[in-house]
Formats: structure tokens, sequence, C-alpha cells
């Protein structure tokens, strides 16, 4: 929704390569680079080493939850939260979803969401 109007990407037209969580576009300058957060893999740092032409650009994970001084409390937050269906279904029932996420990675990410941990 956003890049569109910015730079002429219309990415429900072009696609996104779901497989490797990225994708360059060729648009008026500057290019587009686009990545799924979660898929932030060697290939995706790759990826952004060589859209920004910086081989040897270190990425570093900062402002991590698991490194605060609420990281438990958070972690069992996680642990505990139960969405309900009709929550996830206004998730991951979307074009937008579907364009960035596999069926069987939409169905990962609801099954992670609806059982309660322990008991499946």
């Amino acid at each position: 929704l956003e890049l569109n109007p910015l730079f002429d990407v219309d990415v429900s037209q072009l696609g996104f390569d779901r497989s490797q969580g990225y994708r360059v576009y060729d648009a008026k300058e500057p290019h587009v680079l686009l990545l799924r957060l979660e898929s932030m893999g060697s290939e995706s740092i790759r990826a952004i080493r060589e859209f920004v032409g910086l081989l040897e650009l270190e990425i570093l994970r900062t402002n991590a939850a698991e490194d605060k001084w609420y990281a438990k409390l958070y972690a069992e937050f996680k642990e505990s939260l139960i969405l309900p269906s009709s929550y996830l279904d206004r998730l991951y029932d979307t074009d937008h979803a579907r364009l960035f996420y596999s069926p069987e990675e939409i169905e990962v990410f609801r099954m992670k969401w609806q059982m309660i941990k322990g008991r499946e």
C-alpha cells in the first residue's frame, strides 16, 4: 500500500518470492528491497549487502526482547497467548498474507496462536 504511491511498485501485481523471503523491485530510482523480517537468514542478509553495495556490511541484532529486563515475562506471555480463530481469520485470510506467506506457513502461524501450549 505504501510502496506503490511512493515508488510506483505494486507488490500485489509484481509478486513476492516467498521461498527467499525477499525481493528486489527495479522501480524508478531508487530500487526497492522488500523483505520479511522473520526471514532474516543468510540469504536475506546477502541480499541487503548486495542491495546497498556493501558486501562487508555487518547486520547486528539489537533491541531484542530476549535481552530486556522483561524477557521472562514476555516469553511467558507469548507461550500462554491464544488468539481466537475469528481474529486469526482477519489476519491471515487476506491478499497481503497470501502474497507474503505460503498456505503452509500460514497454517503454521495459525496453529502456533490457536493452541494451548502443552495441550495439542
